[in-house]
């Protein structure tokens, strides 16, 4: 039985409103800053103060779901034997009880055959991707919100979707030049480097993968018996090949999606943290 509290950003959220409407209110919310890389794309692209609200709770929702299928299906109740020796006595039982402020949620799952439970894994191992690919990108749109510009693309929408790892390449180059400082947003970003580094290039590579390929991504490693992700290129993630071959510990499934829903959880509630901080300042204007 899976009992698990959910994330819930409620109270940043509420105040990170609540200080930019106070900053609206004292002409300190710059909504011109944001215009002048929109002027070729309609009004209803346009970033607003408003939008803050319903991008924080996007980011919330996405983290919790994909809190859910880690809990779910590859938490404590996940069996890799059933995969590897393709074996089900009996039946696979899950019942999970997930819960944030008021709200519950109860799950029952029965599985009968050990082909319908590779299935199962498989298809929400590519939702837990997609999901947290997604939430990125939201992460990106909030930050470039709430913080002056890094991402310019000329006439085009810069909001429409910019990859995380596209940010930080701007963001890096923007410090190395001294056009923006190492201030306390950049700190964050390099306490959370060693798993961005290591992890976001083979998010992405899956992401589009899923989207634009057919391949599972999953594959049975017969020397350990592991069901680990496969199609990873050493060259640019920090997965490199073990010295005398050998599977990669840190994608071995269950291990993989441990690490990317906390380290998740972890910079994302970091950084909204840090909003929260920043805003409450009675002289800090927006953009920052």
């Amino acid at each position: 039985m899976v009992r698990e509290k959910l994330t819930d950003f409620t109270i940043q959220k509420e105040a990170i409103i609540s200080s930019l409407l106070i900053k609206r209110g004292n002409g300190l919310f710059n909504q011109g800053l944001h215009d002048i890389f929109n002027r070729a794309s309609s009004s209803k692209n346009r970033l607003k103060i408003e939008d803050v609200q319903v991008i924080i709770e996007a980011i919330e929702l996405k983290q919790r779901e994909a809190e859910i299928i880690f809990y779910t299906y590859f938490g404590s109740e996940y069996d890799k034997n059933i995969i590897v020796n393709n074996t089900l006595i009996g039946s696979k039982f899950i019942e999970a009880e997930f819960y944030y402020d008021t709200r519950v949620l109860k799950k029952t799952i029965e599985i009968i055959d050990p082909n319908m439970y590779r299935e199962v894994v498989n298809i929400n191992f590519q939702l837990f991707i997609l999901n947290i690919a997604s939430l990125y990108e939201n992460l990106v749109k909030l930050i470039e919100l709430l913080i002056k510009k890094r991402v310019v693309f000329g006439d085009r929408n810069p909001h429409l979707s910019v990859h995380l790892r596209v940010l930080i390449a701007y963001w890096d180059n923007l410090v190395e030049l001294d056009y923006r400082k190492n201030d306390e947003f950049y700190i964050w970003l390099t306490s959370h480097r060693t798993y961005l580094d290591q992890y976001l290039s083979q998010i992405n590579s899956l992401r589009n993968s899923f989207i634009h390929g057919y391949s599972l991504n999953l594959n049975i490693d017969s020397i350990s018996n592991e069901y680990v992700v496969k199609n990873y290129d050493n060259s640019t993630t920090g997965f490199p090949q073990p010295a005398g071959g050998g599977v990669i510990s840190d994608l071995v499934l269950n291990t993989f999606v441990d690490s990317v829903v906390n380290n998740t959880k972890n910079l994302t509630e970091d950084v909204l943290n840090l909003f929260q901080s920043k805003l409450s300042h009675h002289r800090t204007k927006v953009p920052m």
